[in-house]
């Protein structure tokens, strides 16, 4: 969270994590469950650019 990643990137990364447990899971049978199915994105702190552009919008 310290790398001030947009939300996008952090979509990306975590979709790409899922598809990964949730191959591993099957067709590959490396896990008995999907842990996948527990995560959630995080919350983060918009910056000051990001207020601005989002209120722009409003």
């Amino acid at each position: 969270m310290d790398k001030n990643l947009t939300n996008h990137t952090m979509e990306i990364i975590i979709s790409v994590m899922k598809k990964s447990l949730r191959m591993a899971r099957f067709p590959y049978e490396l896990l008995n469950t999907n842990l996948a199915e527990y995560t959630s994105y995080p919350k983060r702190k918009l910056t000051v650019a990001e207020l601005a552009r989002k209120n722009m919008m409003i």
